[in-house]
């Protein structure tokens, strides 16, 4: 039986990639699994090492990084478990982001977990340049939550928002900083049959002077808490994930999934672990260069895709990705 810790951001609001996976994944091992969620933020307090020493647990998973923390964390955490209970627990990391401290690498050796889990290929290779073992496992979708609606419920859900009915709606959701390449929305904002709605995540702060450039080029940005989120995928006409910068998002963005389960037409650079997952075709666009972005919407104005990214998720729904993490614990204890 695995008794699970699990350190995320367990902050209120779920409204952030990572918060999402850590979310998602405690609330469905909790359904078989005696699990703890640790919140990152609380990680070395003398209170989680009792609530740790009294749990007892054989598997210790954290749900972000890699950063220096994160694997110090995992370290000293089952260091503390082995010195009070006498057992080691196996230690696992969810490598979200693609970024590498170079302190890190020079440390990976001390502080390496059990095994790493990686999306992209890219970063697959660099951990076990690193020494370590890896295991590909991307990230899910709410397949239940995020899902396609009728001409007719998206026309309600336009009035809802205060939104035109008639506008060709383009969506982006995440943080609004510099490094996520969203000044090609304001090219987009342009073309006047067309409204660009920028939700930002309210997780990160707001960099703003983007938002400053975004709503002068006629976008529209809201930064607030949606706790239907769902509902903006579902009353948009297309997603654009214009992010080039590796630092920009973690690296199999949890948004352009939750556009294709609402069965989005989708424009996306080739981002991090996308590629590696998703094959280009039936309403997915991968765009090697930003100026190809108009092009590619007059194309999904016009009609001419047939649009069916809903079934290119479905095998990433949260119980399989639950399911193949479970394999991975199991592969770890020997069971």
């Amino acid at each position: 039986m695995f008794r699970i810790c699990i350190i995320g951001n367990f902050s209120s609001l779920v409204d952030e990639g990572m918060k999402k996976i850590a979310y998602y994944l405690t609330r469905l091992l909790s359904e078989n699994y005696p699990v703890l969620p640790v919140h990152v933020k609380d990680i070395f307090s003398r209170i989680l090492h009792g609530k740790v020493n009294g749990f007892k647990p054989n598997i210790i998973f954290y749900v972000g990084g890699p950063s220096l923390v994160s694997f110090i964390a995992l370290k000293m955490t089952a260091t503390y478990c082995a010195i009070t209970t006498g057992e080691y627990p196996k230690t696992v990391l969810f490598a979200l982001h693609p970024a590498v401290p170079y302190a890190l690498r020079k440390l990976a050796v001390l502080f390496k977990p059990d095994i790493v889990l990686v999306q992209s290929c890219e970063s697959e290779d660099m951990f076990k340049e690193l020494g370590m073992t890896t295991s590909f496992l991307p990230v899910g979708v709410d397949i239940q939550r995020f899902k396609p609606v009728t001409h007719l419920r998206k026309k309600k859900l336009r009035q809802k928002y205060g939104l035109d009915k008639s506008a060709f709606i383009v969506l982006h959701v995440g943080p609004v900083r510099r490094n996520r390449g969203l000044e090609i929305l304001t090219r987009i904002s342009k073309n006047k049959q067309i409204c660009v709605l920028v939700v930002a995540s309210t997780s990160m702060p707001i960099e703003p002077d983007v938002v400053v450039m975004l709503r002068r080029a006629g976008c529209i940005v809201w930064h607030r808490y949606f706790p239907d989120i769902h509902e903006l995928y579902q009353l948009s006409d297309l997603y654009v994930f214009p992010v080039l910068d590796k630092l920009g998002s973690i690296e199999l963005p949890l948004s352009v999934m939750e556009a294709m389960a609402c069965n989005l037409p989708v424009i996306s650079t080739r981002f991090g672990a996308l590629p590696r997952i998703l094959k280009e075709g039936e309403g997915l666009f991968f765009i090697n260069d930003v100026n190809e972005l108009t092009s590619k919407i007059e194309q999904i104005r016009s009609g001419k895709p047939i649009v069916k990214t809903r079934r290119k998720i479905l095998d990433f729904s949260w119980k399989n990705i639950c399911d193949a993490l479970v394999r991975n614990f199991q592969n770890l204890l020997g069971e």
